[in-house]
């Protein structure tokens, strides 16, 4: 009975197109922010094959800007000392086009 209920199982995914897998549009950039937690530096890393532009805010622990960039580089990479700044949690928002990538980062 078991083979019988797995074979109508997928005679029935093959019947609903289940077989298909769903069309994936490619992921254009990559962001990397490290370490976490941080002690001296935020480092940021963007990978933006597509050279569309895009723009960088990094936030400190009392909510007020303390690093922006707009780029449209391909590949680029970004240091942000904060070895003075105090502990706490900062945000690096990263915003290309319509799509917003916001990391948390710690500083001990």
């Amino acid at each position: 009975m078991k083979i019988i209920s797995s074979f109508v199982l997928g005679i029935l995914l093959l019947s609903l197109g289940c077989n298909n897998p769903p069309e994936v549009q490619p992921v254009d950039n990559q962001i990397s922010v490290y370490p976490n937690p941080t002690i001296y530096a935020i480092h940021i890393r963007i990978v933006n094959p597509t050279n569309l532009p895009y723009t960088i805010h990094v936030f400190g622990t009392n909510g007020g800007a303390l690093f922006m960039v707009d780029d449209n580089q391909s590949e680029s990479d970004y240091e942000i000392d904060i070895a003075d700044k105090p502990k706490g949690m900062y945000q690096v928002i990263v915003q290309k086009g319509d799509i917003k990538t916001i990391q948390r980062i710690i500083k001990i």
